[in-house]
Parts: structure tokens; C-alpha cells; sequence
């Protein structure tokens, strides 16, 4: 690949601009528009349940999205990386809707065995919350490879908009539900019912734009069926945090403390979504846009204009949050809640790694090294779950949230460290990059100088 006119700074000049910049917008607006939700979410919820009831629903959630994102083989990201790459897209996307087809069935049957393994001794409420819960399965599946289709193609505006609907729907929901003291099966119902609803709409509408399908393009082979389940499973947990995936902190919580203590930490944990949203929004960017350069320079380029863009937003809102979580917390959540402010001080430590560590893994996915997040990933989890072991019984909450946050750190130092042994830090690189990306960010500094 040729540089433009102008050398390699033309180069890193026309990288920070459109349409990088305008996807960067849609996504990261997404992202903030969705933790706005959150915060209108969260104390509704908090104090229309209770903490206990706020745990239960932790609890109720947090096996459908395990189960989605680890029961995925990661086919909806392989699906994203091939079709950037310029595969046959006929072929392509029929290979990933066969493995959804498979991967629907399975996973609603594996959710209905943890209704009857976990929730059936509960209480009638709680168990009946948990049956309607396995009717959000093909829905969120769906949405996945919706998804997945529409940030292949470059559609960021609407993966944006389809990605918002469905908690947007559920916030009405809430707030209905909380003006009519609604109970638990009420709050679930409204969460299946946006979700699969939303779900299948997203996966309909990403097919019926994929104008393609009766195109087939030859600019490379087709993926093969091991081709794509091994690019998937060698990066199931790249664009994740132990958080979003394993969840093991709050499974552990949930089986062995009371419901009180898992609604304690979820709130916690509430304040620091914001960090994860964004590093989640400048990575659905970062994936494609990485993928799609052939020439290593220029892709590790693209790379760390992303970096340094998550970098300086994760610092900032950090600080932020820091400073202010001893407000946030009682004023949103309520008083009951006071004792999740010293958890979020510790959560906040690791979200800042985690945030940086995520978009750092989509931009090693979208070079073809998928296994680079995973493998950090694993040894999150490995350090996530010893610590459990040793800190759980004997401080409680507050030792999940140390381990949770010592697992981040872990993860990205991995990670930094694989990056580093494969050739993909360039210090060069980097430093160009940030020169101009500063420079672009304030114009009346003057132009970056050859």
C-alpha cells in the first residue's frame, strides 16, 4: 500500500480524519448515550427491588450474557474480521448463520438446565423471573450477529442507533414499571420482551442491507467452517473483560454471599460502566478499520490512533468518577447503597486497564492475532479466581472487587506484553501518532512540523 502524496505524515493526518473520526462519533455517542440510560436504570431499579431484589436480578441476568458470549465461539466477531478482509460475502455470512442456527438451540437448552440447576429451589418469584429469562436467548444471539453483519459493513450509524434501541426500550420500561410498584417478573418480562424483540429486528434488518448476498465477490477465498470457528475461539474473550463474560466476582457472590452483597457491588460496579462503554465504542471502530489496511505500518498506525484515543478519554473519566463517586452513588442509588462508594474506589483502579486493554485487543483481532486478548484474558480469570479464594471468605464484597480489580491490571500487562514480543509496539509509531493526533485536536497549536 502506497503512501499518499505527502509522505507518512499525510499519512497520519488523513488517519485521525473522516470517516474515522465520524464512526469514533456514532459509536463513542452511542456508548455515552447508553451509560445515560444506565444511570436512569440503575436507582429505578435499586429502589423498586431493594438490594436484595437488585441481586436477584444480577443474578437472573448474568447466565444469559455468560452463556451468549462464551455459547457464541466468537463466530460473530469472525464473521466482522472475514468480511473486512474482503472474503466472499455470500459465503461468508451463510457459514456464520448456519453456526447460529446451531448455537441458538444449544443455548436455549443449556439455559434451561441452569433454571433448573440454580433458581429452582428459590423463591416462586425468582423462579418464575428465571423461566421467562430463557426467551431472551435467540433474541441477544440474534443481535449479536446483526451486529456483527453491520460493523463489517461499515454502517456504524445504524449499529449505533440498533445497539441503543433496545435499552431505550427497557428505560421507558422501568420507569413504568417503578411509577406502578412492579415487582421482579414484571422488570424481567420488559427486559426479555426489548431485547429479543430489538434482537431479531437488528439481525433482519443487517441481512436485508447486506446487498451482497446475491452478489458473491472473489477478491478472497471464502473462509473454510475450522477457519472461522478457530479465528472465533482463539478470540472469545479478546473484546471482553472477565466482567462482561465469565463474571466469576458475581457468580461467586451470588452463590455464597447473600443477594444484599451482589446488589451492593453491581452498583458499584455501575459507576464504573462508563470506562467500559467507550472502550467498547472506539473498539467496534478500531476492529474493521484495523482489518481492512494490508500494510502492517499502516495498521499499526491505525492502532494506536485508537489507543491514544481511549488512553486520554479512560484517564479523564476516571478522575472524574473518582472524585465524585462519594455523591454519585448515595444521590442516584439511594443511602442504602453508602457502602458500595469504597467498592467503586476500587473498581475505578482497574477500569482504566481494562478500558485501555479492550481496544488494544480489538486492534490485535483486527491483525489476525485474536488470541493476544484471549490469552491476557485467561490469566485474568486464573488471578481473578485465586484471589476469590483467598479474599471472599475472609473480607467478603470488598474481596471481589480487589480481585476484580487486580485481574485488570494482570490482563493488561499480558497483553501489553505479547504486543510488544510480536512487533506491534513501535515506538515510532506511537509517538508520531499522538503528535498528530494532538495536533488535530488543537489547530491554533500550529501544524505538525516534518
Amino acid at each position: 500500500m502506497s503512501a499518499p502524496p505527502g509522505g507518512l505524515n499525510a499519512t497520519l493526518r488523513s488517519s485521525w480524519r473522516s470517516p474515522s473520526r465520524r464512526n469514533l462519533f456514532y459509536t463513542v455517542g452511542a456508548g455515552l448515550l447508553i451509560q445515560l440510560m444506565l444511570v436512569v436504570t440503575g436507582p429505578f431499579l435499586s429502589r423498586l427491588l431493594g438490594p436484595a431484589g437488585r441481586g436477584d436480578l444480577a443474578a437472573l441476568m448474568i447466565w444469559p450474557a455468560v452463556l451468549i458470549q462464551l455459547g457464541g465461539l466468537g463466530i460473530p466477531a469472525a464473521v466482522t474480521y472475514f468480511l473486512s478482509r474482503g472474503t466472499d460475502r455470500r459465503e461468508t455470512i451463510g457459514l456464520g448463520l448456519r453456526f447460529a442456527g446451531i448455537q441458538a438451540v444449544v443455548l436455549i437448552l443449556l439455559q434451561g438446565l441452569v433454571v433448573v440447576a440454580v433458581f429452582a429451589s428459590r423463591s416462586p418469584e425468582v423462579h418464575e423471573a428465571a423461566l421467562i429469562s430463557i426467551a431472551v436467548i435467540p433474541g441477544a444471539l440474534a443481535q449479536e450477529y446483526g451486529l456483527a453483519l453491520l460493523q463489517a459493513r461499515g454502517s456504524l450509524a445504524w449499529y449505533s442507533v440498533l445497539q441503543v434501541l433496545p435499552i431505550a426500550l427497557y428505560v421507558v420500561a422501568v420507569v413504568v414499571l417503578f411509577v406502578a410498584s412492579a415487582g421482579l417478573v414484571p422488570v424481567v418480562i420488559a427486559w426479555v420482551g426489548t431485547t429479543a424483540s430489538v434482537g431479531l429486528a437488528t439481525f433482519a434488518f443487517a441481512v436485508s442491507r447486506t446487498d451482497a448476498l446475491g452478489r458473491p465477490t472473489r477478491e478472497r477465498s471464502s473462509p473454510g467452517g475450522r477457519e472461522m470457528l478457530s479465528f472465533g475461539l482463539r478470540g472469545i474473550l479478546s473484546a471482553n473483560s472477565a466482567t462482561d463474560i465469565v463474571r466469576p466476582d458475581q457468580i461467586a457472590l451470588a452463590l455464597f454471599l447473600p443477594s444484599r452483597a451482589l446488589g451492593l457491588y453491581v452498583v458499584a460496579l455501575a459507576i464504573t460502566n462508563l470506562p467500559y462503554f467507550i472502550a467498547k465504542a472506539i473498539g467496534i471502530a478500531a476492529f474493521p478499520a484495523v482489518a481492512r489496511e494490508s500494510e502492517p505500518s499502516v495498521a499499526r498506525r491505525a492502532g494506536w490512533r485508537y489507543l491514544w484515543a481511549m488512553i486520554g478519554s479512560a484517564g479523564v473519566i476516571v478522575c472524574v468518577l473518582f472524585a465524585t463517586a462519594s455523591f454519585l452513588i448515595p444521590f442516584f442509588f439511594g443511602q442504602e447503597f453508602h457502602e458500595s462508594v469504597d467498592l467503586s474506589y476500587i473498581l475505578l483502579a482497574g477500569a482504566f486497564f481494562t478500558a485501555v486493554r479492550r481496544v488494544g485487543a480489538e486492534c490485535m483481532r483486527g491483525r489476525g492475532q485474536p488470541g493476544a486478548g484471549t490469552t491476557a484474558e485467561i490469566a485474568a480469570v486464573i488471578w481473578l479466581l485465586a484471589t476469590l479464594a483467598v479474599l471472599l471468605p475472609v473480607v467478603g464484597v470488598t474481596g471481589a472487587a480487589i480481585g476484580l480489580a487486580s485481574s485488570q491490571l494482570t490482563s493488561f500487562l499480558v497483553l501489553a506484553a505479547i504486543a510488544a514480543r510480536r512487533g506491534e509496539l513501535h515506538h515510532a509509531d506511537a509517538a508520531a501518532t499522538l503528535r498528530v493526533g494532538l495536533a488535530q485536536l488543537n489547530p491554533a497549536a500550529g501544524r505538525y512540523r516534518r
